[in-house]
């Protein structure tokens, strides 16, 4: 399959190949789940992109988080947007394997609480790992007792540029302004580039989806860690 290079070419196949599939895929059930022992996600038959979203949109998007948007992420927002409905989810508890909520998974702006919460579990997560013991050197020197250290590390959150969330624990950096920028997976203080640029993760997460015949390679190229300030010590060798 010739897969179109150009990215506004590339998200406007993807939406429409993604569009097909869903349109006949079976939604998985308990049952499905519980006879592999597994939790996880299931996407929902016939999930479509909402439209995109305008540049006026963007702009107030921007003017309201504050942040200023790569172009390939203001491309994205404008050929995909987001999905219009959740996907069936699982999860273990005590009691074995349950349902929950059906969760939007890929981010979707009109609803700011969600943005939030999949920003918030990220810094959960690296407190987490702090209270647990991790540091970085670059964060400077470790402040006596985990409380402190927790509130230097919340400080320095607070003052990075905000994740631009793509797709689950999937983000975007939004510093420098350029097109081009890896997407991150970070989960606690486990970080690593999932994609050297918007298309190649698009490709790396959703090759079985898009019904490929193997997953691109990993991130190949050289990242300049420093360009994406805090997020990018977590990209360094383990602390």
């Amino acid at each position: 399959m010739l897969l179109p290079e150009a990215l506004p070419d590339f998200l406007r196949w993807f939406r429409e190949r993604t569009e097909e599939v869903w349109a006949d895929f079976r939604t998985e059930k308990l049952a499905d789940f519980q006879r592999r022992g597994i939790g996880g996600t299931s996407w929902l038959t016939g999930t479509k992109w909402k439209p995109g979203l305008s540049d006026a949109e963007i702009d107030e998007l921007e003017r309201n988080s504050g942040v200023a948007f790569p172009p390939d992420y203001r491309l994205y927002l404008k050929i995909l947007n987001a999905p219009d409905r959740g996907a069936r989810s699982f999860h273990f508890e005590r009691s074995g394997l349950v349902q929950d909520a059906d969760q939007m998974l890929f981010v979707d702006w009109s609803d700011e609480v969600d943005v939030r919460k999949k920003r918030q579990r990220v810094n959960d997560g690296i407190l987490a790992d702090v209270l647990s013991g991790v540091w970085f050197e670059r964060w400077g020197v470790r402040p006596d007792g985990q409380d402190a250290g927790a509130r230097h590390v919340t400080s320095l959150i607070n003052e990075a540029p905000p994740l631009l969330p793509i797709f689950n624990h999937r983000f975007l950096p939004s510093q420098p302004v350029v097109s081009g920028l890896p997407v991150l997976s970070i989960f606690g203080t486990d970080a690593v580039i999932y994609g050297d640029d918007l298309r190649h993760y698009l490709l790396n997460e959703f090759w079985e989806l898009l019904a490929l015949d193997f997953a691109p390679a990993r991130a190949e190229r050289a990242i300049n860690t420093q360009e994406m300030l805090f997020w990018g010590i977590l990209l360094e060798p383990d602390p």
